[in-house]
C-alpha cells in the first residue's frame, strides 16, 4: 500500500508495520472484503472440491461461438466492401495521358465522340456497363442471430429475455415457458449474493465508524426486484376474479398487484383501501345485531327476562310484543 503513490495516502503516519505489511485498523469486527462467485461449479477444477466452488465466467464455454460470430461478421463486411459498384468501359473510352502515363476516364462526361466501334468481333457491346454484386444480408443476419441464441442458451439465458427476434411469433405461454432458463440462472446468482448479509452489516458499521452516526446491530434485509414487471391489466383482471370468487383477501390481492412492495407498504395500502371503501372486519356470527353488541343488559332487562322465564315455567303463554 505504502510503496505505491496511488495508495500511499491511505496509510496513516502511525500505522503499524510488520514484515513489510501495513496494518490498518478498521474499527469493525467483520471482514471488509467479500467474494461473490458468478456461477458454480468451476469446470476447470471439477476434480478439486475446494477450487470447484470458485466462480466461473458465463463466457467460459462459448468463446468459440464468439469467434464464429466474428468470422460471419467479417464475411458480411467483405460482401459490403466487394459490392461497391464498378464501371467497365471500352478501351476507347479512356483518355490517354501520354506514353507511360496511363489513361483516365471522366465519369461526368455526357457525350463521347470518335469511337470507331461499339461492338467487338462477336457482336457484344463494348459500351459502358456496370457491375455490382449482391450483398447476402439475410444469410449473414440469420447466421449471427443463430450463433447469438446458441451462445445465450449455453450461458444459461433465454434469447427471448434479451429481445430475441422470435418473441413476437410465439404465444405468451410459450414465452413464459422458455423464460424459465433465465429465471433459474437468475435465481442461482441471487442466492450467491444473499450470502453477503454479514458483509453489508460490516459495511454499515464501517460507514458509521468513519463518518459518524448510530452503529447498526442487526443485519440489513435486502431484496431483489422481480425479473419482469407483471402486466397491470392482466393482474387487475385476475384480482377482480379473485374478489368475485371471494377466494383472496385485500392483502393478498395487493401483494399480487405489487410484488415489489415490502410488508409495511402493503399494510398501509390495505388500510387505505378498507377506509376508502368502508370495509370493516367480518361480522361475529355469535352476535345477533349491531346496535347492542358492545353493551351490557340493564337491571330492568334482567328483571324482565327473569319474569318471562317464570311465566313460561308456570305454563302461562308469553306476552305478545
Amino acid at each position: 500500500v505504502k510503496d505505491r503513490a496511488e495508495t500511499a495516502w491511505l496509510v496513516p503516519p502511525d500505522a503499524a508495520r510488520t514484515v513489510g505489511v501495513i496494518e490498518l485498523q478498521t474499527g469493525v469486527q467483520g471482514l471488509t472484503a467479500a467474494y461473490v462467485p458468478n456461477m458454480r461449479p468451476n469446470k476447470m477444477f471439477r476434480k478439486d472440491p475446494h477450487l470447484a466452488q470458485f466462480g466461473v465466467s458465463d463466457f467460459t464455454d462459448i468463446t468459440q461461438i464468439f469467434d464464429a460470430v466474428d468470422e460471419v461478421w467479417s464475411s458480411w463486411m467483405r460482401d459490403i466492401r466487394l459490392a461497391k459498384a464498378r464501371i467497365i468501359v471500352a478501351r476507347q473510352y479512356l483518355e490517354s495521358a501520354g506514353f507511360g502515363q496511363g489513361a483516365t476516364f471522366d465519369y461526368d462526361r455526357e457525350v463521347y465522340e470518335g469511337i470507331n466501334a461499339l461492338t467487338d468481333a462477336s457482336g457484344n457491346s463494348i459500351g459502358i456497363t456496370t457491375y455490382q454484386p449482391d450483398i447476402r444480408v439475410q444469410a449473414h443476419s440469420d447466421s449471427v442471430k443463430e450463433l447469438r441464441d446458441q451462445a445465450m442458451r449455453s450461458a444459461g439465458w433465454t434469447p427471448g429475455s434479451m429481445g430475441g427476434s422470435d418473441a413476437g411469433l410465439r404465444t405468451a405461454t410459450e414465452i413464459k415457458s422458455d423464460d424459465r432458463l433465465s429465471e433459474r440462472t437468475r435465481d442461482k446468482k441471487i442466492n450467491y449474493w444473499k450470502t453477503l448479509s454479514p458483509f453489508f452489516l460490516t459495511w454499515l458499521q464501517l460507514d458509521a465508524a468513519l463518518y459518524g452516526g448510530p452503529e447498526p446491530k442487526e443485519e440489513p434485509e435486502f431484496r431483489f426486484p422481480a425479473e419482469a414487471q407483471a402486466d397491470q391489466e392482466s393482474m387487475a383482471r385476475t384480482n377482480q376474479m379473485l374478489f368475485a370468487a371471494q377466494s383472496a383477501s385485500v392483502e393478498t390481492r395487493v401483494r399480487a398487484q405489487h410484488p415489489e412492495w415490502d410488508g409495511e407498504t402493503v399494510n398501509a395500502e390495505v388500510r387505505r383501501i378498507t377506509a376508502e371503501f368502508a370495509l370493516g372486519p367480518a361480522a361475529d356470527p355469535t352476535k345477533v345485531g349491531g346496535v347492542h353488541d358492545d353493551t351490557q343488559p340493564t337491571p330492568a332487562d334482567v328483571q324482565r327476562m327473569q319474569e318471562q322465564m317464570a311465566k313460561e315455567a308456570a305454563g302461562q303463554a308469553p306476552a305478545q310484543a
